[in-house]
């Protein structure tokens, strides 16, 4: 069953019910802050995250603005520094009066079975080889194959899609397309993961 979002709603009003759970400072808070528990139905830090609004241009990377299904959509990701990080979409809930958050699956990069994001897993989950291919599994040194592994498996034109087949703010349903958002980098979030330290070698 799909999410009814706000018809027609825009970058400014996600903006303005962020300045009303923050104040003027929502910069410096993350979205997670401001939406359901119940819709976040993965585990994962909110130590550092990624917003089309943010200040830094590092933090606006891999993120974006997107008009899905007739209403805009911000694309947004948060991680511990011990955590692959998580994408998540913010839109507006229909009626306009607070923000609700999709956690794709399609092209996301999150523990199924542990429902974490991987870093925080404290385990393999119950059947890792229906996931994992056996040359993968057989390595010794995992944790770190595991987020190489993983890296290659983020999409977030998968993403996109996942959250246009869950989140309808207009009737007829229209294609999504991208406003402006920029393009997910594989080697530049692995140079940052790799600066803020591995810590789970």
């Amino acid at each position: 069953m799909p999410r009814l979002a706000e018809p027609n709603a825009t970058e400014e009003d996600i903006i303005n019910l962020l300045k009303k759970e923050f104040g003027d400072d929502y910069l410096d808070y993350s979205p997670l802050d401001a939406l359901p528990e119940s819709d976040l139905k993965i585990t994962f830090d909110s130590e550092n995250f990624g917003t089309p609004w943010s200040k830094y241009e590092s933090s606006r990377r891999d993120t974006g603005w997107y008009e899905i299904n007739g209403t805009t959509v911000a694309l947004c990701w948060a991680g511990g520094d011990w955590e692959r990080p998580v994408w998540f979409a913010v839109y507006v809930e229909h009626g306009g009066k607070r923000l609700r958050a999709y956690i794709p699956t399609v092209g996301n990069c999150f523990d199924i079975y542990c429902k974490t994001a991987l870093g925080s897993q404290g385990n393999w989950g119950p059947d890792p080889e229906k996931v994992w291919p056996q040359d993968f599994l057989d390595n010794d040194d995992r944790i770190r194959d595991w987020e190489e592994y993983l890296a290659d498996h983020v999409d977030i034109d998968d993403m996109l899609k996942d959250i246009a087949a869950r989140i309808e703010g207009a009737s007829p349903v229209v294609p999504f397309k991208k406003k402006h958002c920029l393009k997910y980098d594989a080697k530049a979030l692995d140079e940052w993961l790799a600066q803020k330290g591995d810590n789970n070698a």
